[in-house]
């Protein structure tokens, strides 16, 4: 529960402890296949795990000698640590082992555990050994003699002085500093470094170790083994052993305080060695243990638990430090922030308080005098944000997004009687088991389209929905501001920023999904079209009709003011709804006594437009479906109306006050006609946002206003002759698939809205960046739920424009029962329908 715990805490620590996880598989899948080399490498992974990560990080050949140096020394170290052996048998062998290692058959006795194992095939590190190049040899034969030599004198000596514990350290850690120095030096990768630079970098991981390992060492059995120098300890306690007691606790605290501050003396020497190396993984190999070694002290400074149990970084910070680790920026950067967040630790009633003080201000000082800190990521007093767990998140958000996704119409849902259908196919072929796995298939071809819409919407939604919104901002900002001093004004300003918005579905439409949209008509109406005031109806055939018209509008020019009749609820429709209503759409609510004076008045109000507009009308007042033509059909039986096979029945009632208003100052009516080729699928927003094309073909004929007759009810015919005429040139399109090649318009397909849409982009990914960068949004869990939530947000708005744009979910038709004197006509629709 502990590593859980410190993952709910830090959830930017889990990438990095996969990437750690991996690495550490990694090292055990290039084990050598020699079983020499074999043990060496898996011995290593045992006995130090970390290590035997770090290793990893050194090119072969030198990577091979520091695991045998460090082997060699492990063992060596392992006879020392053994109380068990006799001071008599234990010196001889530590002042004799560095001939031992010459020796392929020689083992001895000793250790626990891994330490044992080690012991008792020591034979296979001598031949490793044996295996490396002289230079290597003869460091570490250097190195194993003084050390063993070292340790040797201090088994039968205390460590007394401050001097002494410098001296012990040297023997078992500085030493070990020096070996590696004249292993990189034998590489020919490093220049030799100064012993006492060298020296400092082993004391200062050793005397770490000897804090941190307080408490384990106290109660060794059958012998305690302790370091920490009497100079040090007597000022608090009588006894060291004391220190546990909770009793003096305060004392303790001092003690430790006091040996951390002595520790901290090396610091820069550590990083002087460090700055001086110039082979990069030579340097990430000695810079991480430093990095562990300083963010320890920190943890360990001014904690009792120090003498309660074993303190150390959380794992998944050491995996933060392994993989973040690769420039001295870095390194600086860590010992600052480390350093500072000791400071803060620092109690000025503490003895050594000034002392600890003065030699963190000479760290921060060189840290700082580096010129570097700017260029690191701080990661330890401040977590930087992680987009790679992001990522993961996100991922698991998106899986349920998809299900939602899956669920949508047109998505080809597959429901639970699948199941029943496969399986009972199945029985009958006496193959259950094929029944099934052809149900797998199927269902997991679903999941991965869902998973791929989920994918594909999200990221266009949260680009459509942020810029909406900044948008809509934008264009209540002129409502407020600017509108009520300039209509003309507030008209222009909102033309253009309206139209940054629409482009970006115009580039849905011509450059994601490819839709090719092919216009039929006379090269005059052409050249007019966005030069003069329109009136437009069509027939309201595929879901994306709107789209179509605003994308014959952006060609023609007039895109940011192009209008239309809408239902009521379209203006709840969040960003793009709110664009519309600030773009002056006109809202009815379906019942015409309500109505009327509404669309007056908005009709009246576009008389002053000081830009050509069109205004779109679809007079069918609804999608078409087969269902709702089944029940034009039956209307227009009963009402002895000719039978429509391609088109709804208009309403023609706003379509007469339309005209009735807009004769003085709309010169011409755009007559569209929507058709879908037989073999193209129909178009819809899902399908487009998974980048799915599509064809549409549109018919356009231009009528002037003056042609038409000027009582209402000639008007009202006149429109149904029109949708007669569109039923008939229908019927023409769906036998030849073209309205006539004579007619066929190239559109082209303009780079604005490419434009557009990257430029958005970059501004999204700009702010988002900043916005990562000065917040925890995505290294949280509260930023990660709010991302969660504002993703899901997105996603639900986006359902709701797509099944808003779905002719499933259009409001049916209204219509008049039947005449008793058509009910034969009815009947016979109904029949043909069934069959």
């Amino acid at each position: 529960m502990g590593s859980l715990g410190a993952m709910l805490k830090h959830p930017d620590d889990v990438y990095p402890l996969i990437k750690l996880k991996m690495a550490a598989r990694q090292a055990e899948k290039q084990i050598p296949s020699q079983p020499h080399w074999g043990f060496c490498y898996s011995m290593l992974l045992k006995v130090s795990r970390s290590f035997s990560l770090v290793i990893q990080q050194l090119p072969t050949e030198l990577r091979d000698a520091v695991c045998i140096f460090y082997l060699v020394l492990r063992a060596l170290d392992t006879v020392e640590d053994d109380t068990s052996i006799a001071s008599e048998i234990k010196v001889p062998i530590l002042i004799a082992f560095h001939r031992h290692i010459y020796d392929s058959e020689w083992h001895f006795p000793c250790g626990t555990k891994e330490y044992k194992v080690l012991m008792d095939q020591f034979h296979h590190v001598s031949t490793a050994f044996l295996e490396l190049r002289k230079n290597y040899q003869e460091a570490i034969e250097d190195v194993t003699k003084k050390m063993g030599a070292g340790m040797a004198k201090f088994i039968c000596k205390e460590v007394e002085t401050v001097d002494d514990y410098d001296e012990y350290c040297h023997y078992v850690a500085g030493l070990v500093g020096l070996g590696l120095s004249k292993l990189f030096h034998a590489s020919g990768k490093e220049d030799l470094a100064s012993d006492h630079l060298s020296n400092s970098m082993g004391l200062f991981l050793q005397k770490t170790n000897i804090i941190r390992d307080y408490l384990e060492d106290i109660n060794e059995i059958p012998k305690s083994r302790m370091f920490w120098p009497r100079q040090i300890w007597s000022k608090y306690v009588n006894k060291l052993e004391d220190l546990k007691y909770e009793d003096n606790s305060v004392k303790a605290v001092q003690c430790l305080n006091d040996m951390v501050t002595n520790a901290l003396s090396h610091v820069e020497d550590c990083l002087t060695y460090m700055s001086s190396l110039r082979n990069p993984s030579i340097f990430r190999f000695c810079a991480i243990p430093q990095i562990m070694a300083i963010g320890t002290l920190a943890m360990c400074y001014n904690n009792v638990e120090v003498f309660r149990g074993v303190v150390k970084m959380r794992r998944g910070l050491t995996a933060k430090v392994i993989d973040r680790t690769k420039t001295m920026a870095d390194v600086y950067g860590a010992f600052f922030d480390f350093s500072c967040m000791l400071k803060s630790k620092v109690d000025n009633n503490d003895p050594s308080a000034t002392k600890t003080v003065k030699r963190l201000e000479a760290i921060l000082k060189t840290c700082r005098e580096s010129g570097t800190l700017n260029k690191r990521g701080s990661y330890i007093l401040r977590s930087e944000p992680n987009h790679s767990l992001a990522l993961i998140v996100l991922f698991i958000i998106l899986a349920v997004i998809a299900y939602h996704f899956g669920r949508l119409p047109n998505s080809h849902e597959i429901r639970i009687q699948d199941i029943a259908i496969s399986c009972r196919k199945a029985a009958e072929d006496r193959s259950m088991f094929l029944g099934f796995l052809k149900y797998s298939r199927k269902l997991g071809q679903q999941s991965a389209m869902a998973i791929a819409a989920a994918a594909i919407i999200v990221p266009l939604g949260v680009l459509f929905f942020i810029s909406g919104l900044f948008t809509n901002l934008v264009q209540a900002i002129c409502f407020v501001l600017i509108r009520p001093l300039s209509k003309n004004t507030y008209r222009r300003i909102n033309r253009v920023v309206a139209e940054l918005l629409w482009l970006e579905l115009v580039w849905l439409v011509d450059w994601w999904a490819g839709i090719k949209i092919t216009l039929f008509t006379e090269p005059e109406a052409l050249k007019l079209m966005g030069k003069e005031h329109a009136l437009v109806i069509s027939n309201h055939k595929s879901d994306i009709d709107w789209l179509v018209g605003w994308v014959l509008a952006q060609r023609s020019g007039c895109l940011g003011s192009s209008l239309a009749v809408m239902k009521k609820s379209s203006k709840l429709l969040p960003v793009i709804g709110w664009s519309m209503w600030f773009s002056e759409y006109l809202y009815l609510e379906r019942s015409w006594a309500r109505d009327e004076n509404t669309l007056k008045s908005g009709l009246q109000r576009l008389h002053d437009y000081p830009l050509p507009f069109w205004l779109a009308l679809f007079v069918e007042g609804t999608r078409f479906t087969q269902a709702k033509l089944l029940a034009a059909q039956e209307y227009a039986a009963s009402a002895g109306l000719p039978i429509p096979r391609n088109v709804l029945i208009p309403r023609t009632k706003g379509f007469v006050t339309a005209v009735s208003h807009m004769r003085s100052f709309v010169p011409a009516i755009y007559e569209m006609t929507v058709a879908i080729p037989r073999s193209s699928p129909q178009p819809t927003m899902l399908r487009m946002f998974m980048g799915q094309s599509s064809v549409v073909h549109v018919h356009l004929k231009r009528h002037l206003m003056t042609d038409l007759p000027e009582d209402d009810e000639a008007v009202a015919q006149w429109c149904k002759d029109v949708f007669v005429a569109k039923d008939n040139l229908l019927d023409k399109h769906n036998a030849e698939d073209t309205f006539g090649p004579e007619l066929e318009q190239d559109l082209g397909r303009p780079v604005k809205s490419l434009v557009v849409v990257v430029s958005w982009s970059c501004l999204l990914i700009l702010g988002a960046i900043k916005c990562v960068q000065s917040s925890e949004l995505l290294s949280s869990w509260k930023g990660i739920s709010i991302s969660a939530a504002l993703l899901l947000v997105v996603t639900i708005l986006m359902q709701i424009l797509i099944r808003f744009s779905q002719a499933e979910h259009s409001t049916p038709a209204r219509v008049a029962p039947a005449n008793p004197n058509n009910r034969n006509r009815v009947a016979d629709i109904r029949q043909a329908k069934d069959k």
